[in-house]
């Protein structure tokens, strides 16, 4: 597993776990990836898309939002969580969400991009 995350202007403003499959230990040195977020204001919510760029030649099967081990960085609890076909979304109560590959089949091969999304009262600012 590796962790990756992004500083700017001393706030956090996401972090995520990238989570191989057990044949690519090996390959652990070729684990890159980079993340944007984007999100647009709808009524009293924010619209966020998570754009995951797979920079490596290792496949992705798990992408963690706002977690690394111990800490959960969300200021609240996103209202959903909507992942690209073939993974699932699961938004934990500790203020993060996991995304995940249902099969190896649909992991995010290296030099591709996915995009993931959330739904949340939190502003951009706040993440």
């Amino acid at each position: 597993m590796k962790i990756i995350s992004a500083i700017t202007s001393g706030k956090l403003c996401f972090t995520f776990l990238l989570a191989l499959g057990a044949a690519s230990v090996a390959s652990a040195q070729n684990e890159t990836g980079s993340a944007t977020l984007t999100g647009v204001q709808n009524g009293g919510l924010y619209d966020y898309t998570l754009t995951l760029d797979n920079t490596g030649t290792v496949p992705i099967g798990t992408f963690w939002y706002a977690w690394i081990p111990g800490g959960f960085f969300l200021p609240s609890i996103p209202a959903t969580a909507t992942a690209p076909s073939g993974w699932t979304a699961d938004i934990f109560k500790n203020y993060s969400i996991q995304f995940t590959a249902g099969s190896s089949s649909s992991y995010l091969a290296g030099g591709d991009s996915l995009n993931f999304y959330f739904t949340s009262t939190d502003t951009p600012a706040d993440l």
